[in-house]
């Protein structure tokens, strides 16, 4: 029984023998995964061509504009491609005016003149012409419920740094921008008009890495910039310094909460208590 056992396990240079018959075989197909393949229509619609591959949908499949925008709209963190007519290039899905809608489960709020997959470039110049950045984000603060509610975040997440178009809820008993934030799974780096906010994921992750490999902030935030841009990381548009959520006490609580080192009640708006 024995010898049986010995004759059935393989080492890795069995493993590789098993493998070289299929070498080129195995290089064709990954030099065949960067372009379009025999099929160059979307995968969605199936009419226009394929112009967008996002390699985080399984099997990477290729989408025209539209139809690659709403079938991310719950999926902001999925990276995306663009083809130039020869290869891939890298893209993002704000390059291509995705828009975040908060406080009505990704739909656009209904007091807002803006509407799904508008271009946002054109929103933001016709913006811009009225007005400098500083006075919009007055004027913004000073009247949460008018029309123009499109705000560019950046959001920090375990695959990378991303930047996002922002539609807020400006509902007539809308919440704060920063508790609408943390209502969609994201916590604000600060309270006051907020421009960065951070997943749970990427937390959880650097509270994992902090306790079991001793991660420091700064360490973990450059981690992120090479998964954002491996090739130029400091050209990621974020501060050098590692955010202070990482290391303020708002960390803690939310660490604390997540783990249950400690124990909070929490009451909800149906006047429950909740104990965390």
């Amino acid at each position: 029984m024995c010898s049986h056992r010995l004759a059935s396990c393989q080492t890795q240079n069995d493993f590789m023998r098993d493998w070289l018959p299929f070498r080129s075989e195995y290089l064709h197909e990954l030099l065949n995964a960067e372009g379009r393949g025999s099929n160059s229509r979307c995968s969605i619609c199936n009419d226009s061509h394929g112009v967008i591959r996002c390699s985080d949908c399984f099997e990477s499949p290729v989408f025209c504009r539209d139809c690659c925008l709403r079938s991310h709209g719950s999926l902001p963190f999925h990276r995306v491609q663009l083809w130039n007519g020869k290869c891939f290039l890298k893209s993002s899905l704000f390059e291509q005016g995705f828009v975040m809608h908060l406080g009505h489960g990704g739909s656009p709020c209904p007091m807002s003149s803006h509407q799904e997959w508008e271009d946002v470039l054109t929103v933001e110049m016709d913006l811009t012409k009225e007005m400098s950045g500083e006075q919009l984000n007055e004027e913004v603060e000073a009247n949460p419920f008018q029309e123009s509610q499109l705000t560019t975040l950046v959001l920090v997440h375990s695959s990378g740094i991303f930047q996002h178009h922002i539609s807020w809820c400006i509902c007539s008993d809308t919440s704060p921008r920063h508790i609408q934030l943390l209502r969609s799974g994201l916590f604000p780096a600060s309270i006051k008009s907020p421009k960065s906010a951070f997943t749970f994921d990427v937390l959880d992750h650097f509270y994992i890495d902090a306790m079991e490999c001793k991660t420091a902030a700064m360490s973990f935030f450059h981690k992120l910039r090479h998964f954002t841009n491996n090739t130029a990381p400091f050209a990621v548009p974020v501060s050098i310094f590692p955010s202070p959520i990482f290391q303020s006490s708002q960390s803690k609580v939310f660490f604390y909460v997540r783990t249950g080192t400690e124990s909070f009640f929490v009451s909800l708006d149906n006047g429950e208590t909740c104990f965390l």
